[in-house]
This record gives structure tokens, C-alpha cells and sequence, in this order.
């Protein structure tokens, strides 16, 4: 038996079922929603609290320090111990260094490793896959190996107490992964677009400022 809108008597308890549940399922996102924003914020507040632990610790007369069970916040806060610490240790001049050699180490490492990258993919060069082969095999030697031969190579060349070790080896390949990623990367780019742009008039390093490194945004912010 079928009603003036052509529906069957027993379909219709099942249309009426399916409204009914679709308030349950908003109000089932809705909570989800609301109890995954409360866990973020939890989340985020313990990941906070160290740096929120730390800051008001250096607000902090030094007995505080040995309190226990530790105050959180300060009886008086000293703003003072910020100007005593730029008195007693140069620390405006560590920013410095640390700046520059952020600046000059991370320019060195995406130009050299870019450049011996690139080299590596897309030159058919004699002994290429050797000397490839042989830069990866420096990632297995652990830091403690190269220590001594480096502190030995750096003082005969009268760099001992100086920025250069830290920035100057950079420009020089910008390490065996950097250059195992760039490398990588930069084989998949197909041949027809260096073909295209050398029709174009295009050089290699042309072609690797104006193309390639366009291309590969996401493998240089990885190396930076």
C-alpha cells in the first residue's frame, strides 16, 4: 500500500529513524570537536610551563632558588639580574656570534650542498657514483672520530679561539646528508625541463637558480 507521495507505509518509520539521527551524529562532532581543543590546550599548557617556570625563575633572588617546595612566582621580582648578567659575561656579544654563525653556516650549507647536489644528479661524470658512495659512507663515522684530527687541523691553520671552525667547513659540501637529500631530490626532475630550457638559451646554473631550486622549496627548508 503506497501513500499520495508514492512512498510505501513501511518506509516511512525508516525516513523518520534517519532524522532522528542526524542531530546525534552534530552533537557527536560537536563534542568531539570541543574535547580535542581541551586536550590541545592542556597539551599546550605543559608544554608551556618549563618556559613559563623558567622565566619567572630568573625574576628570582638566588635563596629562592633553594626553597622547598619551590614558589612559582617570586616574592619581589628582580629585574635587576638581567642588567647583572649583561655585567658580568658579554652576553650581547655571544648573540652576536651566534647570529653570524647561524647566518653564515645555513648560507654555506644550502649553496655548497645545492651546488655538489645538483652535480651529483645531473652531471655523468668519471667516478661519480664512487665518490657519491664514498660521501655517504662519512655519515657512518661518528663526531668523536673526526674530533681530534679537526681541533689538529684547525689549530695549524691559527683558528683556536675563533668563529671560523664553526662556519667555514659549511661551505665546503654542507655535509654528507644535505647533499644525499638535495641529490636525491633534485634526479627526480624530469630531463624535458633542462631540455626545455636549454632550447632556451638556459646554462646549468641558470637552470638550477630559476628552476630547480623553485622546485625544491620543501628539501632546502628540510636542510636549513
Amino acid at each position: 500500500m503506497t501513500t499520495s507521495t508514492g512512498l510505501e507505509i513501511g518506509q516511512i518509520p525508516l525516513v523518520a529513524e534517519r532524522g532522528r539521527g542526524a542531530p546525534s551524529q552534530s552533537r557527536t562532532r560537536r563534542l568531539t570537536t570541543i574535547w580535542s581543543y581541551v586536550l590541545m590546550v592542556v597539551l599546550g599548557v605543559m608544554f608551556m610551563f618549563p618556559w613559563f617556570w623558567t622565566l619567572m625563575t630568573s625574576f628570582k633572588r638566588p635563596a629562592e632558588l633553594f626553597v622547598y617546595p619551590p614558589p612559582l612566582f617570586p616574592e619581589v621580582f628582580q629585574f635587576s639580574n638581567y642588567r647583572q648578567v649583561f655585567e658580568m659575561v658579554p652576553f650581547g656579544r655571544w648573540y652576536v656570534n651566534s647570529v653570524v654563525v647561524v647566518v653564515l653556516a645555513t648560507s654555506g650549507v644550502i649553496i655548497s650542498a645545492t651546488m655538489v647536489g645538483y652535480a651529483f644528479a645531473r652531471f655523468n661524470w668519471h667516478g661519480r657514483d664512487v665518490l657519491f658512495a664514498i660521501t655517504l659512507a662519512t655519515m657512518m663515522l661518528p663526531a668523536e672520530v673526526t674530533l681530534i684530527p679537526q681541533y689538529l687541523l684547525f689549530k695549524q691553520l691559527g683558528w683556536l679561539n675563533t668563529i671560523r671552525p664553526l662556519w667555514v667547513p659549511a661551505w665546503f659540501g654542507g655535509g654528507a646528508f644535505s647533499i644525499f637529500l638535495l641529490r636525491q631530490f633534485f634526479a627526480q626532475i624530469p630531463d624535458e625541463l633542462y631540455e626545455a630550457a636549454l632550447i632556451d638559451g638556459a646554462g646549468h646554473l641558470r637552470f638550477l637558480t630559476r628552476i630547480v631550486a623553485p622546485l625544491s622549496k620543501a628539501p632546502l627548508m628540510s636542510v636549513v
